[in-house]
C-alpha cells in the first residue's frame, strides 16, 4: 500500500484526505463460512483499511496535515443475520 500511496502524491502533490469504502461479502451461512471466504473478506474489508490508514497517516504527517474517513456497513451495527453475512459483519 506504501507503493500505491506515494504514486498518489506523487500524481497529486501530496494526499490530504483518505476515504476507505471498498468492501466485499461472500454470502454463507455461519456453519458454512470456510478459512478462505473469512480470509478474502477480512483481508479486502479490516486489513487493506489499516494498511492504506498507515500509509497514508505516515504521508500525512510529513505533511502535518490530513483527513481519513473509514466508511461501515449498517450491517456492522445489525450484526450476524441467518443470510449470509457472518464475515461481512465481523469485518
Amino acid at each position: 500500500m506504501s507503493s500505491l500511496v506515494e504514486a498518489a502524491a506523487a500524481e497529486m502533490g501530496s494526499i490530504d484526505i483518505l476515504i476507505n469504502s471498498a468492501g466485499m461479502n461472500i454470502r454463507q451461512f455461519v456453519w458454512d463460512v470456510d478459512d478462505e471466504s473469512w480470509g478474502r473478506v477480512i483481508t479486502t474489508n479490516l486489513t487493506s483499511t489499516l494498511y492504506l490508514c498507515r500509509a497514508a497517516a505516515r504521508h500525512m504527517r510529513k505533511n502535518g496535515y490530513g483527513k481519513i474517513i473509514n466508511m461501515s456497513s449498517m450491517k456492522s451495527f445489525l450484526g450476524v443475520s441467518d443470510d449470509g453475512y457472518a464475515s461481512y459483519c465481523a469485518s
